[in-house]
């Protein structure tokens, strides 16, 4: 993921882009312009939206890195993402003389292996049994709520209970810890996931979903605010089975001010750079079109 070093000014474009641009290919220069329309991007989503070869995107990515038009969002946050992810997803282990004793303390220990095998479907190891209980005693979850959790884990993995220490440390993290609060959130997944089925519906795709398209998709319906009118024309207009790519348009449009599919249909052409301009226009003409873009952009968010 990158995105740019610095805000764009609408006055004034970067100095970095400015001093090489005329000197760049042209794959190289859609790439610099598109990020600038457009901010934060990854190479997967820049390659399908530009039909750009993914060798040379990565090769203009590269250029832009070096010249200081765009930051490597990964490089410079890895270490401290994954530090964090550590210490949220660690907690002590019990040993097995601590499990002893707080079994003889806690009459719902019992229950909680009782029903934890009932939902496995077989008897615990030792190691998840101490995983378990682990969670239970140091995380403020209700019994009813970690066998819940455990269920959830069980239907969406082979190894339910590092499923669950994950859960567990992102829901605590989020104050999820009550049966109230948990069943909302369940709620909240499950429409999740018919969202995603129908947006693959709409693709006509059935391979799984990744991580990050769920997440895009996630945008579309929770804060976009759009619905299956609006992604069918997105696909409608573009034809474009892909959903990082449909996710440059549709953050394009929600970007733009549109909010149903009559505003979409107003100003399709003028939406994102034009990618089927004569292949023979020269970079000039290229860098014209992208200044009428952004010159759009900052007028439509003048008007808010």
């Amino acid at each position: 993921m990158f995105k740019l070093a610095e805000k764009f000014d609408k006055k004034k474009l970067p100095s970095e882009f400015v001093e090489r641009y005329r000197v760049c290919d042209a794959h190289t220069l859609k790439v610099a312009i598109w990020a600038l329309c457009n901010g934060s991007f990854d190479i997967q989503q820049i390659s399908a939206d530009l039909s750009i070869p993914h060798s040379a995107v990565e090769k203009a990515v590269d250029y832009w890195l070096k010249a200081g038009l765009l930051i490597d969002i990964e490089s410079t946050e890895k270490t401290r993402d994954s530090a964090v992810i550590a210490e949220s997803y660690e907690i002590p282990r019990l040993n097995h003389i601590e499990i002893s004793n707080m079994s003889l303390r806690d009459p719902n220990v019992a229950k909680l292996i009782q029903e934890s095998q009932r939902i496995i479907g077989r008897n615990l190891t030792s190691t998840e049994s101490a995983r378990f209980l682990s969670i239970y005693k140091y995380y403020p979850f209700e019994p009813e709520v970690l066998l819940m959790m455990l269920e959830y884990s069980r239907k969406r993995t082979r190894r339910p209970f590092s499923y669950l220490e994950k859960m567990a440390a992102e829901w605590h993290e989020s104050g999820i810890v009550t049966m109230a609060s948990a069943e909302k959130h369940f709620r909240i997944l499950e429409q999740r996931e018919k969202n995603e089925a129908e947006v693959q519906s709409i693709l006509g795709q059935e391979n799984p979903l990744t991580l990050k398209e769920k997440q895009f998709i996630q945008a579309w319906f929770e804060d976009f605010g759009y619905g299956r009118e609006m992604i069918s024309e997105a696909f409608a207009q573009t034809g474009k089975a892909s959903v990082s790519y449909l996710n440059s348009v549709l953050r394009n449009w929600y970007s733009s001010g549109f909010r149903t599919v009559n505003d979409t249909r107003k100003e399709f052409t003028n939406t994102v750079v034009s990618n089927d301009a004569p292949k023979s226009a020269g970079k000039s003409d290229l860098y014209q079109r992208a200044l009428e873009q952004l010159e759009r952009s900052a007028k439509k968010g003048g008007k808010k």
